[in-house]
């Protein structure tokens, strides 16, 4: 599926039900500094919770790591950050 201005779509690819959640933000915070929010991913649908992941990368930088949708739907969304903001975003599908 692909939105009106032509971006990708995550996680739904059926016009006959509607996704039942959507990842809105990802909110970053380190001890003792401001909380900043990840730049919005522009739909990704049924992020399944269970799976996130975290890893240090032992140089400073971060990850987390998600799968998302069911089946022909699934995707992986996988943000590399650091105190300073995002780094780099990948979104694969997962099949």
């Amino acid at each position: 599926m692909i939105t009106e201005k032509g971006e990708s779509v995550w996680g739904y690819f059926y016009s006959e039900d509607y996704p039942e959640k959507e990842s809105a933000y990802i909110r970053i915070t380190f001890a003792g500094k401001t909380p900043y929010l990840l730049p919005k991913t522009k739909y990704l649908f049924n992020p399944t919770l269970s799976s996130v992941r975290v890893y240090d990368r032992g140089n400073g930088q971060y990850m987390i790591d998600f799968m998302g949708g069911d089946g022909a739907e699934g995707y992986n969304a996988l943000f590399v950050f650091d105190e300073k903001g995002l780094i780099k975003r990948y979104l694969y599908r997962n099949f």
